[in-house]
């Protein structure tokens, strides 16, 4: 007759596997365990299936045959015990991700095939336990235009559901139409991210003006903002939003990108940096190649020309600074501008519309400025030897070493960091890791003026353009 261990052995025992290092040993030697007995499943399910990613690489844009038999055999699985949202897998999952991309809803059927598992997915997980849990759904597709979106009825349902989950901490949503606008109602999210998504038509605009009843526990915001541009406004009445409805009273982070500035946009940024300007420590703000960065000052005040204040207007009736964000410690800015021969005071005239330290000033707080830029040059010619080629850019980065040198002077920072993509190209795999470090150590040596600046701490990241 078979020998039981003790529950504390058993717990040591699956303790030990999920310390392994490597993942891939570490999923063996758990799903192994996991078929010795029936104790040591249970066991070894709360580590294999805490974390659950589905996903699909998006070069080619196709999903895979496999991970779509995974999904379903997930959702079999989950339906074939009564018990999986209380002891079983459905129990144990606190993070699930789903990433579809490409032309896999070209077809409907494919489409619906997936949807279902994902939908019933959803249904059953984090119903029990306190521990926090994370969404991320995301579907890129090929299509601009969000009237081709595919619409997921059957998927909002769940979707409410989980948002007012007190577990539920993070959220991400992406290429999805027809969020409902009460989306965070009573939720508890403190992370969320919007990209590409449309707001459901069924909910009126005005009745959600007031934030009041969505969540308030929001700490990091990440959006592109693309629900100003798709929930377009009618001939009646502007169906557009300033912000995605929740309260921004505490929010700490804001991560925008903005694929086009037209002034409404602007205005949603002013509005969303008006609301968080007391608690906002961290902002980055990034923008399409084609496009100026986010300047607040002079943009804004083309706004108020365009928009005269008025009472309606609200936070936009004030020109807003960046100085008034008090709380702020850090900035990371990134231009789509490539530096290069030709470019000689674009990518100037992107950090300097935002640090416009004479005028303006910069918040007290602030310590730590990162930026984020492309340089351009003949790949080929200079893949081995950075100096010729900074040889060609010299211009341009003397002007930003002393541009970037005097903001330091006239500010509080304490820490630069300069992150610059370098079009290194290579045959096979990633460029070597000795190449990357060349230009980083030229780059670094080029900026002379702000590695005069004691009180700095400045450093300089080279990560790969493109590659092949």
């Amino acid at each position: 007759m078979a020998t039981e261990l003790l529950p504390e052995l058993i717990d040591l025992v699956i303790e030990r596997l999920a310390d392994i290092s490597n993942q891939d040993e570490r999923t063996k030697a758990l799903s192994s365990a996991a078929l010795v007995s029936r104790a040591l499943r249970y066991q070894a399910h709360r580590y294999l299936f805490a974390k659950v990613i589905l996903a699909t690489s998006s070069v080619p844009p196709r999903l895979p045959s496999h991970v779509v038999k995974r999904l379903q055999s997930l959702c079999d699985l989950m339906c074939a015990d009564p018990n999986t949202t209380m002891t079983g897998v459905a129990s144990y999952i606190s993070t699930f991700e789903v990433y579809i991309s490409g032309s896999f809803y070209e077809s409907s059927n494919r489409g619906q095939a997936y949807l279902k598992p994902t939908t019933t997915i959803l249904k059953k997980i984090f119903k029990t336990g306190t521990s926090p849990c994370s969404l991320s759904l995301s579907f890129p597709l090929n299509y601009a235009s969000p009237a081709r979106w595919p619409k997921y009825p059957d998927l909002m349902v769940p979707l409410l559901e989980i948002c007012k989950n007190p577990r539920l901490v993070s959220l991400h949503l992406s290429y999805i139409a027809d969020v409902p606008l009460d989306l965070l109602k009573d939720s508890s999210v403190k992370h969320l991210s919007l990209e590409r998504i449309s707001i459901g038509p069924q909910r009126s605009i005005s009745s959600m003006e007031q934030t009041s009843e969505f969540t308030e526990h929001l700490e990091s915001l990440s959006t592109d903002l693309s629900y100003a541009r798709v929930t377009a406004p009618d001939s009646l009445h502007d169906n557009r939003i300033l912000y995605f409805p929740c309260s921004l009273s505490k929010l700490k982070f804001l991560n925008i990108d903005l694929h086009f500035s037209d002034d409404f946009r602007l205005k949603s940024v002013a509005t969303m940096l008006d609301a968080s300007s007391s608690t906002l420590t961290g902002l980055a703000i990034s923008l399409q190649a084609g496009s100026s960065m986010f300047f607040f000052k002079s943009v804004l005040q083309a706004i108020l020309f365009i928009n005269p204040p008025s009472a309606s207007l609200g936070p936009e009736s004030r020109i807003l600074r960046l100085r008034d964000l008090i709380a702020l410690k850090k900035l990371l800015l990134k231009s789509y501008t490539v530096l290069s021969k030709s470019t000689t005071t674009s990518i100037l005239a992107d950090f300097s519309a935002v640090l416009n330290v004479e005028q303006d000033g910069l918040p007290e707080a602030l310590e730590k400025l990162q930026i984020s830029f492309t340089i351009d040059f003949d790949s080929h010619r200079f893949k081995d030897d950075p100096d010729p080629a900074l040889t060609d850019l010299h211009r341009n980065v003397h002007e930003l070493d002393l541009f970037l040198s005097r903001i330091c002077r006239l500010s509080r920072l304490r820490s630069l960091t300069i992150s610059v993509s370098v079009p290194v190209t290579r045959i096979f795999g990633p460029p070597p890791v000795d190449i990357l470090e060349k230009y980083r150590m030229a780059l670094f040596t080029a900026f002379a003026n702000i590695r005069t600046l004691n009180f700095l701490e400045f450093e300089v990241i080279t990560t790969s353009a493109s590659w092949c």
